[in-house]
Parts: structure tokens; sequence; C-alpha cells
């Protein structure tokens, strides 16, 4: 979860390492926080365990497909940020990434793609800055307010 002052959460998920520590490189080096996982299923787990800001989400995966995934993360959290990424495989990449956004995808964007074109795609996808993760904010996981300190809307003049 993010807190205003700690870096966006992005969780790559793609069956292909080399591909994923590839991308953990570039948003990290963008300031970014990055996890991975390697299937849609452990995506979905990670989700709910960690509640990042964004899932960039690769659909084509042979165990558990990233349309699964989003159907199992919209169900836990209606406004998580997705980003849908896909080349195609033995499909229409433009057709794979539509039936994704369909599926409730915040956004697409078709491999392969250069540094600049994922950083902007993940940019487009992620609200603007904020106290709460995407996940606390739309109320996908709990929050534990002990410790935090808590703005007061009508703070009391000093007499």
């Amino acid at each position: 979860m993010s807190d205003r002052h700690d870096p966006p959460s992005v969780l790559v998920v793609d069956d292909q390492a080399d591909l994923r520590r590839a991308i953990r490189r570039v948003l990290e080096r963008a300031g970014f926080a990055v996890s991975e996982a390697g299937d849609g299923r452990a995506a979905a787990r990670m989700f709910r365990r960690l509640g990042p800001d964004l899932v960039l989400l690769d659909i084509l995966m042979p165990r558990h497909e990233g349309i699964e995934a989003i159907v199992e993360i919209r169900e836990t959290c209606p406004g998580a940020r997705i980003l849908a990424m896909s080349g195609g495989g033995n499909f229409d990449a433009g057709e794979v990434l539509r039936l994704a956004e369909l599926l409730g995808a915040t956004g697409t964007l078709r491999k392969p793609f250069g540094n600049a074109e994922l950083l902007a795609a993940i940019r487009r996808c992620l609200p603007p800055p904020r106290r709460l993760s995407a996940a606390a904010s739309a109320g996908c996981i709990n929050v534990d307010p002990i410790g935090s300190p808590v703005p007061q809307a009508n703070p009391i003049p000093k007499s």
C-alpha cells in the first residue's frame, strides 16, 4: 500500500522471467516500487496481499491466464487498476487486448513496447498522487488507522 510519500507500487505479471526482470529494472529506475508474479493465480493472490497501485498483466500465459486474473482481481476489488499487455501469441493482439478492456482492464499495451511507451501507459493508468493505494482507496483491503496521523477536517482554532 502506498503512502503519499511512497513510490507508486506496480505488480508485474508475466510468465517470462526475463521480461519481468527487464520491466522491473525500467520501473525501479523510474521510481516505482515493483513486485513480480509468474502467472495469473499468483497475481490474484499477491494483489489481495499487497494491494498494489497498478497491476501490469500479461494476458496470454500458459498456466493461469491474465483474463482469469482480471476477473478474479475485479471480483476482489472493482476499482483496481490493471494495465493489460499482450503480443497476441497465436491470436490477434488487438482482439486479446479489447477482450481485456471489456473485462475491466484500465488500459492496454501491445508487445513489443519501448521503455518510454511502457512508462507513459503506466502513468495514464495511475490516478493522481494520493495517500492510499488504489486497493485501499477503493475499499478492497483493510487499512489499520492505528498509529497513522489522521488530519482534522476542521481544526479548532487556538484561543
